[in-house]
């Protein structure tokens, strides 16, 4: 008989903080920010009663006017929603896309019917890092697709790499389209001199940044901003009709608005605190550096991978977890919730770490050199499918996204032919201890 006293979500939250862990992931408030509703958060779940709507209202006006937005808007499904919006407001249209955009922009194209054509990115030669599309390739490919209607890329990526942001913008405007920009890890920035200002600041018409990253709201929240010659906020205000829920959480909306409270009044003297913070790991640690964003640390360990430093400090009592690991790097994220006891307890982890005396050299996943996919992803996603192994995948079309989760930024697309060299590099991921997304129990290609 199936027991219905208990609560399987709720137990695994108690058993995760009693462990008390030193937190170095997402969401950045780290539960540490605010003693907001405490116990009453129960009763600020309201419905739309009289006066919230104009709450509401009046809270992205403040959001806007803190960023210099021509409209904003909050969002209660993250960035993924902002994502979708924007490419939802260009249906059936060509984009150039960053070859390197989270999985949440191939679901948007899969909606809006886009007709993506991929822009491929560079890597850092030292320390394998992506570092996103350089401004002669989306000139270059501006060039070769006279017809696209909006550019998407992202800024900052999962590393704190920014990007050439004001020449994408000089090269988009040029031409009279949209720079439409994922800017889901850059919440923070522009609220101070040692971060890079926000892609909104430089110029790009619309932008998502997801609050509950780098901010200090709940997670599942994000903010979409507009300021645009070339986008119209009706129609971003029509797409977002169709994606949000009709019943809104109010305490998800309210994180917001207090986030961005807390980023007008507090953002300038915590984002100092992170700034004094990782000059002093990065000056302890040579093998931890930062690239555009200090509050994002990037343990390239010398020897073994990012997977066993990654799980060695899951270890510890209490554990020290990180954002992302991968083959190559174990990336921290500080946040605004972030105190310097945790800040000393990684120095003090990372300076004792058993770090394997072999280097594991495993050659990113390179982006570098791009074949566009035989279909888009709509045409791939609705076309019949089979599931056959990694194996029987080669050489087949793929009907989905798989890609190593975090960071989330698809390996194999929906539409594009698998390669035999990329299962073999997918493998190695799961070997080494990574999750894959869009493996499990096989690989979807279109049926013969």
């Amino acid at each position: 008989m199936t027991d219905h006293r208990v609560a399987p979500i709720l137990d695994i939250i108690d058993r995760y903080l009693a462990q008390q862990p030193t937190a170095f992931y997402f969401p950045g408030h780290r539960g540490r920010v605010s003693d907001l509703w405490g116990e009453e958060l129960w009763r600020s779940d309201l419905p739309e009663l009289p006066g919230i709507e104009e709450a509401i209202e009046q809270a992205e006006g403040l959001a806007a006017d803190l960023v210099g937005a021509e409209r904003t808007w909050f969002l209660t499904n993250g960035a993924t929603m902002g994502i979708h919006a924007m490419l939802l407001a260009f249906p059936g249209a060509k984009v150039l896309v960053g070859r390197n955009c989270h999985r949440a922009t191939i679901g948007g194209m899969v909606l809006a019917g886009t007709v993506p054509v991929y822009v491929a990115t560079e890597l850092d030669p030292t320390t394998g890092v992506d570092l996103g599309v350089s401004a002669g390739a989306l000139a270059m490919a501006l060039l070769e697709h006279p017809d696209a209607e909006a550019v998407f890329l992202v800024s900052p990526n999962y590393y704190g790499v920014a990007g050439a942001v004001q020449e994408w913008v000089a090269l988009c405007h040029d031409r009279g389209i949209p720079l439409l920009i994922d800017s889901a890890h850059g919440a923070h920035w522009g609220f101070h001199p040692d971060f890079p200002p926000s892609p909104l600041a430089l110029g790009a018409d619309v932008v998502v940044q997801s609050s509950h990253k780098t901010a200090a709201s709940l997670t599942q929240t994000a903010i979409l901003h507009l300021k645009s010659d070339l986008v119209k906020a009706q129609t971003i205000e029509g797409v977002l009709s169709l994606l949000r829920s009709t019943s809104p959480s109010l305490p998800l909306l309210a994180s917001l608005d207090y986030s961005r409270r807390l980023l007008a009044t507090e953002g300038k003297q915590r984002l100092a605190q992170i700034v004094s913070w990782s000059e002093k790991l990065r000056a302890r640690l040579p093998w931890l550096v930062s690239f555009d964003d200090p509050s994002r640390l990037t343990a390239i360990p010398p020897g073994g991978t990012g997977f066993q430093l990654d799980q060695w400090l899951c270890q510890q009592s209490p554990p020290l977890i990180a954002e992302l690991p991968t083959l190559e790097h174990l990336v921290f994220a500080l946040g605004l919730g972030t105190v310097e006891e945790d800040s000393d307890r990684l120095l003090q982890l990372l300076q004792e770490y058993p770090c394997p005396a072999k280097k594991v050299r495993v050659a990113p996943f390179n982006f570098a050199t791009v074949e566009q996919p035989t279909l888009t992803p709509r045409q791939a996603y609705f076309s019949a499918a089979e599931i056959v192994s990694a194996k029987e995948a080669i050489g087949r079309i793929s009907r989905t996204v798989i890609c190593p989760y975090p960071p989330g930024i698809p390996v194999i697309l929906p539409g594009e032919v698998i390669k035999q060299e990329t299962i073999e590099y997918l493998a190695q991921v799961i070997a080494a201890g990574g999750i894959v997304q869009g493996w499990q129990g096989g690989i979807a290609v279109l049926a013969e």
